[in-house]
């Protein structure tokens, strides 16, 4: 996955984040965070919900900011977004997840539904 590494800092500076609070976010020192921002270190796929969490943002919406891309379940054409992705072994692992959360969250929801179904 491609991230832009300059949108994090855009994302960061828009509500005035130090990049010491991000550091601690994400459980890294500050130089490290620096080369994160500066591309000259790749965001790990684990570092997403951190960073989400971090932004108070889901997953789904912090990929969008870094990679430019929209996660979506509409059938429009997306040709220029389908043109800039390409997925490796990490990012189909992410993708896994996400969706794993997402039927997780449809499970539990399905539950509360048909227990308060049984209340009335």
């Amino acid at each position: 996955m491609n991230f832009k590494n300059e949108n994090l800092r855009k994302l960061r500076n828009k509500i005035n984040y130090s990049q010491e609070f991000m550091a601690d976010k994400l459980g890294m020192d500050h130089s490290s965070y620096n080369r994160l921002e500066n591309g000259k270190q790749k965001l790990k796929m684990e570092d997403i919900p951190k960073i989400a969490t971090a932004f108070n943002k889901s997953k789904e919406e912090i990929l969008t900011e870094l990679t430019g891309w929209t996660l979506n379940n509409s059938n429009h054409d997306n040709s220029q977004n389908n043109q800039n992705l390409i997925i490796n072994l990490e990012d189909k692992e992410l993708l896994i997840q996400l969706l794993k959360d997402k039927d997780k969250l449809i499970s539990l929801l399905e539950e509360k539904i048909t227990f308060l179904e049984n209340k009335i």
